[in-house]
């Protein structure tokens, strides 16, 4: 049984902890700082039970967390800081070095490279600010490397063991699709009409040849994405796919450096590589296939599938929110991985090194039948780019009827990927330690 402390009850129902006074209402749609039940639907779905306590219930000798579930890094870090909004009687047992109330940071839902957007430096401020020791403080993250990289950060920083915080990864995104695959929808509700978003293996048919070999959805402008969906229009391959590119949260200055891209040996496209891309972003996007940029954040319809993408391509080429190489990189995997999961889809991904191996380590099914690879082992950002994009070049060139008959050749792990199942007895043999945010308890 997990303790949870809630700071503030209106009619006998806690609202989000650390909420601005100002905005402590019952509010379904969250706070902007913080979110709004969030761990508690986790829990939920997890068959994890809990209790909700308040200032007057809760036992200093029992194992309890004050727990912080943050939104956006900049609300909840920087202009409304989750620590400012600690009442003072919390304050005094979070102190305590004697009692057993915690804090527990639950930020599963990122997974950026520490160093950005600094906001650890601002949690380990606030925390010495605050008074509260480090030991009491335990936060669980996305970025499924973030032990090791919280200690070469811990390294950077010069810091001692006593201000180390209790760092935990867990990969929030699987929990959300194993349940979708059994047409639950992890947050408030299930979603209606969830069934025709996912296929039915009896709408497949072997006769069919698919109008277009690959589905590539993009909603923020990073620069791997730019630099992937230029290169296909530069080299003439954007009819073979079905995709987006929404330019969310779009600005001139965001655009950056595509060059950092390209090895050594691809150096002299340097210049017609950045300048095209810098074009076509501002000529060619917004290009929208269902939601654009300012739906798409509503009711988390970033989630929502459409059949017809998938039944209509072979695979999907995944380009996921962090793709980096530098020393502290890490792996975040998020609900773009397990789309083409739950839609009988094989996958290549741009991510992290390693996001491969880590899929087949949890029991899911890759495809080197189709694809070579060896990318997944690349350190270099630019090598390990290049070898996918090869990839990609190479299938663009295949006779879509070969590339139909390797699809099927891979069916049984399709089914493997899709299976409820398959989600399931991933976890039949482990420990609630294992899970993640368990092992906080």
């Amino acid at each position: 049984m997990i303790n949870l402390l809630y700071q503030t009850w209106i009619n006998k129902v806690p609202i989000s902890n650390s909420v601005p006074p100002h905005k402590r209402k019952i509010n379904s749609n969250g706070y902007g700082n913080v979110k709004c039940n969030y761990i508690e639907k986790m829990f939920e779905v997890e068959n994890i039970k809990w209790n909700s306590k308040n200032i007057d219930t809760v036992n200093p000798n029992e194992i309890t967390y004050y727990h912080i579930q943050p939104e956006w890094i900049d609300l909840a870090f920087f202009y409304e800081n989750v620590f400012h909004h600690i009442d003072d009687n919390v304050l005094n047992l979070l102190r305590d070095p004697n009692n057993k109330v915690r804090v527990l940071i639950w930020f599963p839902s990122e997974g950026f490279h520490l160093s950005m957007p600094r906001f650890l430096d601002d949690i380990t401020w606030s925390i010495t600010d605050k008074g509260i020791p480090f030991e009491k403080v335990y936060m669980v993250y996305g970025d499924l490397n973030i032990e090791q990289n919280y200690k070469t950060y811990m390294k950077v920083k010069r810091f001692g063991n006593d201000q180390k915080i209790n760092m935990y990864p867990f990969n929030i995104f699987e929990t959300n699709y194993r349940h979708e695959c059994d047409l639950r929808y992890f947050m408030n509700h299930k979603r209606k009409g969830v069934s025709n978003e996912l296929i039915d293996a009896s709408e497949l048919s072997k006769d069919h040849i698919r109008s277009h070999k690959f589905l590539c959805k993009n909603a923020n402008p990073r620069e791997h994405r730019i630099y992937i969906l230029s290169e296909l229009y530069r080299k003439g391959y954007q009819d073979q796919t079905i995709h987006s590119f929404l330019n969310r949260y779009f600005t001139p200055d965001s655009i950056g450096n595509l060059r950092s891209y390209l090895t050594q040996e691809d150096m002299h496209l340097a210049n017609t590589i950045d300048s095209y891309g810098k074009q076509w972003l501002k000529e060619k996007t917004p290009i929208i296939l269902d939601h654009n940029a300012d739906t798409i954040g509503d009711d988390m319809n970033q989630r929502i599938l459409t059949k017809e993408h998938f039944t209509e391509t072979y695979f999907s080429f995944v380009t996921e929110t962090v793709f980096e190489s530098q020393p502290g990189s890490p792996l975040f995997v998020t609900e773009k991985t397990y789309m083409p999961f739950v839609n009988y889809h094989p996958f290549i991904i741009t991510s992290g090194t390693g996001c491969l191996q880590y899929l087949k380590d949890q029991g899911y099914e890759t495809f080197p039948e189709i694809f070579d690879e060896s990318y997944d082992n690349i350190n270099n950002r630019a090598e390990r780019l290049k070898s996918i994009m090869n990839n990609i070049e190479r299938i663009c060139k295949m006779d879509i009827k070969e590339l139909h008959k390797l699809y099927w050749s891979v069916w049984d792990k399709l089914e493997h990927n899709r299976n409820p199942v398959s989600y399931t007895h991933l976890r039949a043999h482990e420990t609630r330690e294992d899970l993640g945010c368990p092992r906080v308890v």
